[in-house]
């Protein structure tokens, strides 16, 4: 479902014209603010996807962080060893 912004283009020139902008020149920057409207703007559904996808992306990081956070708490010598070994090699 997509929706749309409205834009009143006609009260747009008429207040322009109103205020002194030629017809012309009000239709022009009226057809600009349209251009600018539908495609710099996000649709409701747009953001509500944006949301859905972020929150499927911190519940992934969530969950790898949990299962790190498992592995470092079962065995906190792991890691130091590692490090050790590393540290091992490059000083041979």
């Amino acid at each position: 479902m997509s929706q749309t912004i409205s834009f009143d283009t006609h009260r747009f020139v008429k207040r322009m014209t109103e205020n002194g902008m030629s017809e012309k020149m009000a239709k022009a920057f009226a057809d600009e603010h349209v251009q600018l409207i539908e495609g710099n703007l996000a649709t409701r559904q747009q953001l509500e996807n944006v949301g859905k996808d972020t929150k499927l992306g911190l519940a992934e990081i969530d969950s790898r962080l949990t299962a790190r956070l498992t592995e470092v708490e079962a065995n906190p010598n792991a890691r130091i060893t590692e490090i050790e070994a590393n540290l091992t090699g490059q000083i041979k």
